[in-house]
């Protein structure tokens, strides 16, 4: 069993003692020139001394990184983006088989018109004819569920403006399936409506590597910081995907566009 991060510290702590107290017997006898009649000690001494280092170092080392089941906590999910930290910017677009994205309106670094994501994506889908992608939002339409969360954001009402920020990404995310529809024949990605139930929590998972975010009250989204999870290394993952499989079972049914529009597209297929 690996140690834990107190047992990490402890141990730091007690190897920074024993370096001070190696250190306080050199001291001592080079004072009493000990080493001039033992030889041998000093040689004993710098070796524990290096010994002492090198754990010491190694321990504080380890425990900068997290531990089985440690969440790593970083910036606002706006700042993230800025600096390049999603993880979408260090995964492979070619070897990615799944993909899944939940959110109230996913605009802000995502999918606003011609946006760095939505290109990523688009190669992504091209390239990549076996990877699964599955997106939910918010129906704008909803205006109950909208309404809510507009209060919760500005503490008053703000009648439209969630739901022109979920139409953009909702025009976006229509071009996306349609190109793919007229290349491919299939409906790619699987984008869901949500209506039955409040979003609380952002969502981006590419294979084994996944990203929260909590909706906070009187704060955007965007606003809120992102916990990163892996998962051979953290149970929290299964549990938010856990949240995603079942949302999206319940939304599965109102995919977006509507299969009619899709229909009457050129080049359409039997798949949907």
């Amino acid at each position: 069993m690996s140690a834990t991060r107190p047992d990490r510290h402890r141990l730091a702590v007690f190897g920074g003692a024993a370096i001070t107290l190696v250190t306080i017997v050199q001291v001592v006898a080079s004072f009493l020139d000990l080493f001039e009649k033992f030889p041998w000690f000093l040689v004993t001494l710098v070796t524990l001394n290096l010994a002492m280092l090198l754990t010491v170092g190694g321990v504080l080392w380890k425990t900068s990184e997290p531990t089985d089941g440690e969440i790593t906590v970083g910036l606002p999910r706006r700042d993230t983006e800025r600096r390049g930290g999603a993880i979408w910017r260090s995964a492979d677009p070619h070897g990615c088989q799944e993909i899944d994205i939940m959110g109230l309106v996913l605009r802000s670094e995502m999918f606003q018109r011609d946006s760095d994501f939505s290109r990523w994506l688009l190669k992504c889908l091209r390239s990549n004819p076996h990877v699964r992608v599955r997106i939910m939002l918010l129906d704008p339409d909803q205006r109950d569920l909208v309404r809510l969360r507009e209060r919760a954001e500005r503490g008053v009402d703000s009648p439209g403006f969630l739901a022109a920020s979920c139409n953009e990404s909702l025009e976006v995310l229509r071009e996306l399936v349609t190109t793919i529809w007229k290349e491919q024949q299939q409906r790619r990605p699987q984008v869901a409506l949500v209506t039955e139930v409040p979003l609380y929590q952002w969502m981006f998972r590419i294979d084994q590597q996944m990203a929260v975010s909590p909706y906070l009250q009187h704060r955007t989204g965007a606003a809120s910081p992102v916990f990163r999870f892996e998962r051979a290394r953290s149970p929290w993952f299964d549990v938010y995907q856990e949240q995603f499989e079942r949302c999206f079972r319940m939304h599965q049914h109102n995919l977006f566009p509507p299969q009619e529009e899709l229909l009457l597209l050129p080049g359409r297929g039997a798949q949907s």
